[in-house]
């Protein structure tokens, strides 16, 4: 299976960009995938949020993501 990623951010103030960021990739690693998304929130300035990765052990193992705002 072929995936692709693209996380997009715009800003805008009184009708002037900004900031237009776009960052795009295919297959990666869970571990990559959350790098990549904290590498783009802090290029968008919100460094107060942090992805954090967790396993959750129940009757079957599953992967969890946690978004953690300081």
């Amino acid at each position: 299976m072929k995936e692709h990623f693209t996380l997009r951010y715009s800003a805008s103030e009184d009708g002037d960009t900004i900031m237009d960021l776009e960052m795009s990739f295919d297959n990666t690693s869970d571990e990559i995938l959350l790098k990549r998304i904290q590498d783009w929130l802090i290029a968008i300035g919100k460094t107060n949020i942090h992805i954090v990765a967790s396993n959750i052990y129940a009757n079957n193992s599953k992967d969890d993501i946690n978004f953690d705002l300081d």
